[in-house]
């Protein structure tokens, strides 16, 4: 139930802000910093908005808003608005990432956070509540950056998203947390939809809309939640658990800033050398790109789930990662029948 109001909802919402897109400014033209941006045409960035909307009319028409954390839905809300904002006027990096801060020590809070027990038998000393709680919170900001940097190709982050939230929806099921299985089926289907408008399909070659920073950083928040309140559940260290359960999304924050370090000395330069860009230099087509990266993130996640609950069987996760295999695989042989013919060019990224 939760699954199809979240895509039918969320698809309502994208067909109204398509409309409105343009009058509100909210499009992303070709261009960009360092060409990064090389989709054809001006598109709505609206998806994130969409997600929002539609996960918002979710929770308050099947009861589940009931059992909301108010600072969770302070934070939510914090973040679209946020991102909304920075999408339409490209904020400064200082204002964002206090806003981040913020609304990361909100979800913490909601979570439950109050030690780090990993921290602590790493030190031999118990880290003080508010200290983890700030803590909680930077790792959360940390994730709202890393899973926006992902954002760079039609349908990779959606993907992403989608095997986090399945893999968590199978091992959250049957533990009896109403609301957060809620808003993560909710927002499972509200992303199935924004993929449905973001995705390249036959006679579509590019993107109807764009996911944005409102979309990101709402989804990003999301997963931290949920990460941060599997780890109170079954005891594990809150910042083990976000770095591990998001592991793709930090690899490649770290492994960029780290090259963009050694290159130039400035970490937040934007550039063409995330994961998806790497995939796409090497030959790969957009599609195939997608599919790779989905069933690594599959894998890893299936793993780390399987060490958090070893009572918890494997069979979705395995099954998740095995289907993203042999789509890739597919992919991958049509790509080459592709290139073989003459004539025919194709295109990676947006």
């Amino acid at each position: 139930m939760f699954l199809v109001a979240g895509l039918v909802l969320s698809w309502i919402a994208t067909v109204l802000l398509r409309r409105v897109a343009p009058a509100i400014g909210l499009i992303d033209s070709p261009g960009g910093p360092n060409g990064r941006k090389t989709h054809a045409a001006p598109t709505p960035v609206v998806g994130g908005l969409g997600i929002a909307a539609g996960l918002a009319a979710g929770l308050a028409l099947t009861g589940a808003a009931a059992g909301a954390p108010p600072a969770l839905a302070a934070a939510m809300l914090a973040i679209v608005a946020l991102g909304a904002a920075d999408d339409r006027f490209d904020l400064p990096k200082a204002l964002r990432f206090a806003v981040q801060i913020a609304v990361g020590i909100a979800v913490a809070r909601a979570a439950g956070v109050h030690e780090l027990p990993f921290v602590a038998t790493a030190l031999g000393v118990a880290v003080p509540a508010p200290l983890a709680l700030l803590a909680a919170g930077v790792a959360v900001a940390a994730l709202i950056n890393a899973v926006n940097w992902l954002d760079g190709m039609d349908g990779f982050l959606g993907a992403l998203a989608l095997v986090s939230l399945t893999v968590l929806l199978y091992f959250l099921a049957g533990t009896g947390n109403g609301f957060l299985v809620a808003l993560l089926a909710l927002t499972a289907g509200a992303v199935v939809t924004f993929l449905g408008f973001n995705l390249r399909r036959p006679g579509r070659t590019r993107a109807a809309v764009f996911l944005g920073d409102a979309g990101s950083g709402l989804i990003a928040v999301i997963l931290g939640y949920a990460m941060l309140a599997v780890a109170r559940a079954e005891a594990v260290d809150p910042l083990v658990m976000v770095g591990a359960g998001n592991g793709i999304f930090f690899a490649d924050m770290a492994f960029v800033m780290g090259l963009r370090i050694l290159t130039h000395g400035r970490p937040w330069q934007c550039d063409r050398t995330h994961l998806h860009h790497r995939l796409t230099d090497r030959g790969l087509g957009v599609t195939e790109t997608v599919l790779v990266a989905a069933s690594a993130h599959a894998v890893f996640m299936s793993i780390q789930a399987r060490a958090v609950a070893p009572e918890s069987g494997l069979a979705l996760p395995v099954a998740l990662a095995l289907a993203c295999v042999t789509a890739a695989v597919i992919a991958g042989r049509r790509t080459a029948l592709d290139r073989a013919r003459p004539g025919q060019r194709r295109t990676a990224g947006r």
